[in-house]
């Protein structure tokens, strides 16, 4: 499962930002060794942890632990929410008991819906702390307080279930995080369902193509080679990846990402 070096500001004790309009970054599979929040304001999508499928309906909230895989999935146009994240050691400075505890932590899938006005509060702090991202004290003191009202709103919401996926799907997905140059036949022998059908049951559930989840699990593999402390050239980092040529590499990253890897990696520092 790829781990993911998140982009957290220097100085500050986590990060807040908001995905807005559906229009998430397409992303494979992953983890990170930082507590994440998402709360849900309008929209719905859902993520793919395991083999379930969490959904996230609007005015919800739900929290990623360290080191939990997840992936982002059928996001719908006018899905909206705001993902906050926390250092590991920011957590430690806190004195009320939060989701990293023991005590008291939800189940790592459970989503729980908030009332329209306590979803509302924290969506316009949220706001508030993004504001303050050049005042590292203000920011710190804004990330505290919204992760101690948050904590404490989910602890009283609504439970929201979630679902297990087709057990054909989830064994494609285990399958592509594996070897993501596998195709569609091989996948099909393996879950023993004929191609046609684990396509359609592949888009029903996870709201994206087997192929454009390949392609966003090889795109992942590339990030990370050009992120390694040891560089490697961008064409050895596409074929070990699982792309044919560099030509595919080039035609896939374009119609993912909507610019050339030239210009991304120079944006990115890769």
């Amino acid at each position: 499962m790829p781990f993911v070096e998140l982009h957290i500001p220097i100085g500050l004790g986590g990060a807040c930002w908001r995905y807005a309009g559906g229009h998430v970054r397409p992303r494979a599979p992953h983890r990170h060794a930082e507590l994440e929040a998402n709360l849900t304001v309008t929209g719905h999508a859902k993520y793919l942890m395991g083999e379930q499928a969490v959904p996230l309906p609007p005015n919800s909230l739900v929290w990623l632990f360290p080191d939990q895989d997840h992936l982002l999935v059928d996001a719908s146009p006018d899905f909206d929410m705001w993902i906050l994240l926390f250092r590991p050691g920011f957590l430690d400075h806190q004195r009320t008991p939060l989701p990293r505890t023991a005590e008291g932590a939800p189940h790592a899938t459970e989503v729980r819906l908030l009332p329209q006005p306590v979803s509302t509060d924290l969506a316009d702090l949220a706001r508030s702390v993004r504001a303050f991202e050049s005042e590292p004290a203000l920011f710190d003191a804004g990330l505290a307080w919204w992760l101690l009202r948050a904590w404490h709103s989910y602890r009283v919401g609504e439970a929201a279930p979630a679902t297990k996926v087709h057990g054909a799907v989830g064994r494609a997905v285990s399958l592509l995080r594996q070897d993501p140059g596998l195709d569609l036949p091989s996948l099909a022998r393996s879950a023993g369902l004929s191609p046609s059908r684990l396509s359609r049951l592949f888009k029903a559930e996870m709201g994206v193509s087997v192929t454009q989840l390949r392609n966003r699990i090889r795109l992942d593999r590339v990030d990370a080679a050009m992120a390694a402390p040891t560089a490697v050239p961008l064409l050895t980092a596409a074929l070990a990846a699982g792309f044919g040529s560099y030509a595919q590499f080039f035609r896939v990253f374009r119609g993912v990402r909507q610019t050339s890897p030239a210009r991304y990696y120079d944006r990115h520092g890769g």
